[in-house]
């Protein structure tokens, strides 16, 4: 099971802007949010696609969401291990 990457259970804050005509200036956080990923750290994370569209989804907000990312991990366990990708090509994916 070495050779398999870990899946991880996350909760995370995230932040974002909103545009409101020409202004970018409303930013946004939410805390508490939930999901899964491959990525081992923050800044693979916000590299996830995956994880930032269900978290992004979770919100249920219709306003366009400009720089979505996760800024604070409160807690990272181990879920399981994927029976699809190596951990030897962890770095290609979220390098």
């Amino acid at each position: 099971m070495n050779d398999k990457q870990p899946i991880f259970w996350y909760v995370v804050d995230v932040v974002w802007q909103t545009k409101r005509g020409k202004r970018v200036n409303i930013t946004t956080r939410w805390k508490g949010m939930e999901c899964v990923s491959r990525a081992k750290t923050l800044q693979h994370l916000n590299k996830d696609k995956k994880a930032l569209e269900f978290l992004e989804g979770q919100t249920k907000l219709t306003a366009k969401k400009i720089n979505f990312r996760v800024y604070n991990i409160q807690s990272q366990e181990v879920v399981g291990h994927s029976e699809v990708n190596l951990e030897k090509n962890y770095a290609n994916e979220f390098g």
